[in-house]
């Protein structure tokens, strides 16, 4: 397996623990302190695995694509980027 597929296979990972974890302090079964310190190790294990089923089940199910949100999303960092370099040419001609 190459690097990249190395790191692409850790990055899913990743993201389902991190998922599984927040379902997991989101369920009235996680003891208040283990929400409070953020603490891994007190979610009761039986909490954890069904998060994990879960996450990996909503993980696996294709996302709508919302283009236009992406577009819109794109062209206010368009605008931000435009609207620096303006206000760089203005300080820099002073």
């Amino acid at each position: 397996m190459s690097i990249l597929q190395d790191w692409k296979q850790w990055a899913r990972a990743l993201k389902l623990r991190t998922y599984a974890i927040y379902l997991a302090y989101q369920d009235p079964r996680t003891p208040w302190y283990a929400r409070i310190f953020a603490a891994c190790k007190m979610i009761p294990p039986q909490v954890y695995a069904e998060s994990q089923a879960k996450a990996q089940l909503l993980m696996d199910q294709a996302r709508p694509k919302n283009y236009v949100a992406a577009a819109l999303i794109i062209a206010v960092w368009l605008a931000l980027a435009a609207l620096g370099i303006y206000l760089m040419f203005r300080l820099i001609q002073r």
